[in-house]
């Protein structure tokens, strides 16, 4: 995993202006299934027995009871009485802080705010994947036209960078794909100052978002999306 996230000696305190992003490689957590289980809600550990495959539903357990263990650490309670409510996009909430989690094969992400809307997602990128189809059905005229005239050996890694990007704003947005994912440009790699180039909607601003990269490994794509008055980001290896 990367260098630049940080083993805390002791769990750090989320000031308003701060998001809190933590990294964690789900097989290092396995041999505490019975632990995670055990602070699941009925409802969670119905959601983790509907996956087919037991890896699934292992990685859901470990994933779901970090989150708990965070957030009552965060909120100063026991991980069990954590209780989530959910909107009418379906998007699970909790009074008192802002959060959102993404996990792809090992790694999983989870993202915090006192205040502000926040998203994540990591995606596992996959050397020679051929995105075009995804793009042209899911990215923007401008996104489809930078992946284009890119070489061939850079779409892989481009394409991947542009959909974790898409998929932060969409998550922190908190619409869904209600809200489609073409309203949008991402920049494709680095050559803006913004990763977010423009939103064709009056609802969201440009200029009221952050959209950055979190790079969590070599194999990965990652990034977050942040309202703009957070200030600072801290990037935390869990353990």
């Amino acid at each position: 995993m990367a260098d630049n996230w940080l083993i805390p000696t002791r769990f750090p305190a989320l000031k308003p202006r701060e998001a809190h992003i933590w990294l964690i490689a789900i097989k290092d957590f396995i041999l505490r299934l019975d632990e995670f289980q055990s602070i699941l809600s009925a409802n969670e550990r119905k959601q983790a027995q509907r996956f087919l495959f037991i890896q699934h539903q292992e990685r859901f357990i470990v994933v779901h009871g970090i989150l708990r263990q965070l957030l009552a650490n965060y909120l100063s309670t026991a991980s069990k009485k954590i209780n989530f409510i959910y909107d009418n996009y379906g998007k699970p909430k909790v009074e008192n802080i802002r959060f959102n989690i993404s996990h792809s094969q090992d790694l999983a992400l989870f993202a915090f705010t006192k205040y502000s809307d926040v998203g994540v997602d990591i995606e596992f990128v996959k050397k020679d994947f051929d995105g075009d189809n995804i793009a042209h059905r899911f990215f923007s005229e401008y996104e489809i036209q930078s992946l284009s005239k890119l070489p061939s050996a850079k779409r892989s890694s481009a394409f991947f960078n542009c959909w974790t990007r898409k998929e932060a704003f969409i998550k922190a947005i908190g619409k869904g794909l209600s809200f489609p994912l073409n309203k949008f440009d991402v920049d494709i790699s680095h050559s803006q100052k913004s990763l977010l180039l423009n939103v064709r909607s009056n609802e969201y601003k440009v200029s009221d978002w952050k959209l950055i990269d979190l790079d969590p490994h070599q194999n990965y794509a990652a990034a977050l999306a942040v309202s703009n008055r957070i200030t600072k980001i801290c990037r935390f290896n869990y353990k």
